[in-house]
């Protein structure tokens, strides 16, 4: 079995003047971990305030949930004059969950956009992380102009207003299928037409197909840089797994590719780390599934908790599917609320198979956490049945201790002794 040293995040050049007085040990590369804080807060779940008649009306028990599983962000419609929307508010406020805000469909005005906008500006501009463009405008022909001019409104809306000095401005998110039938192009058009000069980050969409949490990532990506650049910042806006593998494939509405519950939970969990690593926040799409009793439409099962019943009790009727458990868990320990701060770069190798992948993240009172996983299938898309790939063994070597941990597809965690000061 071939093996490599696997470093999570590559040290800058004058790292080690940053390094307090530990012992060193020749040989043993340097590894700068990411802030753990960071890490936290780039991990999103969309959700629906906007959404009236359906399960996204129980905004106080959205939002509860939100906060017992730890979640940093939600993306939905910004919708103030609806009647969920001040449980929206009040939840995101109470649980310290940043907005990722839509205020426009194509069919919206600039005077609309403009009072949303004024509307978060006067009312709760602590809750707004990001302001994003319209949701999937590419369809059909005539769109980059309207689409353009609603970018533009936004920008000049949230720039207008002091208050949101510290929002991001997304641009709009491409749809994924269209977006790959086309090639990029989409991405190209909106470049040739100036878009750049109206947002900070791109916003993209990337379904992984029932396979491995990267997949189709890196074709995305590269779209993105050819049309602004390499290194263009991005966020994914939207990512996700839809569970719907009732009936047989022929009787299911929606085209999107299903996975199971189960073997979705380590993909799940891998995206919170894998993401962070190059530097992007991901959302994942969504938080609750519409009831579906017969498990066949794609669209009703995407959510991270099973719902048995619009107008039913919460409590009673939503059942976390299996990722919530350890992606609660993940989150919980990743969170470090407070200011920014610089982690300490560590003394670290760790030898194991090739499709083991880490993660290195620190608090800032210096503790500090590796996380392994395989990165492996969990999951066969085309005969739709669970592979059970067992761990594997790596070998990790620190300053003065060398220790071995079993890792398999879900991230397993190993603390890390704290820096010295």
């Amino acid at each position: 079995m071939s093996r490599r040293a696997v470093v999570a995040a590559p040290v800058a050049a004058s790292a080690a003047a940053l390094v307090p007085a530990v012992a060193r040990e020749p040989g043993l590369p340097w590894v700068t971990p990411l802030p753990s804080q960071v890490v936290h807060e780039g991990y999103g779940v969309c959700q629906h305030v906007n959404f009236q008649t359906t399960v996204y009306q129980h905004q106080a028990e959205v939002m509860e949930r939100y906060g017992q599983m730890a979640i940093a962000q939600m993306r939905s419609m910004y919708p103030p004059k609806l009647r969920s929307f001040s449980a929206a508010i009040a939840g995101a406020r109470q649980y310290g969950v940043k907005w990722n805000a839509i205020v426009a469909t194509m069919a919206t005005g600039r005077s609309e956009i403009e009072q949303k906008i004024a509307h978060m500006a006067a009312n709760n501009p602590e809750v707004i992380g990001s302001v994003e463009g319209v949701n999937e405008p590419n369809e059909g022909s005539g769109w980059v102009g309207p689409c353009l001019d609603r970018q533009r409104w936004i920008h000049d809306a949230v720039r207008s207003h002091p208050e949101l000095d510290h929002v991001t401005i997304l641009g709009p998110s491409m749809h994924d299928v269209r977006l790959a039938a086309s090639g990029g192009a989409h991405w190209k058009q909106l470049a040739d037409a100036g878009i750049a000069d109206y947002m900070d980050v791109c916003s993209v969409h990337n379904y992984p197909a029932a396979s491995v949490p990267d997949a189709k990532r890196a074709e995305r990506v590269q779209m993105v840089y050819d049309a602004f650049g390499d290194g263009y910042p991005i966020k994914f806006s939207e990512w996700g797994y839809t569970n719907s593998l009732g009936g047989t494939r022929g009787s299911r509405v929606g085209g999107a590719r299903p996975i199971s519950k189960d073997a979705a939970a380590s993909y799940d969990c891998q995206a919170v780390l894998d993401f962070a690593n190059h530097g992007w926040q991901v959302m994942r799409y969504e938080f609750l599934d519409d009831p579906d009793p017969t498990n066949r439409v794609t669209e009703s099962n995407y959510g991270l908790w099973e719902v048995q019943s619009v107008a039913g009790d919460p409590d009673t009727t939503w059942t976390p599917k299996p990722v919530v458990k350890p992606l609660t868990a993940m989150l919980r320990a990743l969170r470090d609320p407070g200011g920014p701060y610089t982690t300490t770069p560590r003394q670290l190798r760790v030898d194991a198979p090739s499709d083991v992948r880490s993660c290195v993240t620190q608090k800032r009172d210096g503790s500090t956490t590796l996380w392994l996983w395989r990165h492996v299938l969990t999951w066969d898309p085309r005969t739709e049945r669970s592979l059970s790939p067992g761990p594997v063994t790596a070998r990790i070597e620190r300053p003065r201790r060398t220790s071995t941990v079993e890792v398999g597809p879900m991230p397993v965690a190993l603390p890390l002794e704290a820096a010295t000061p």
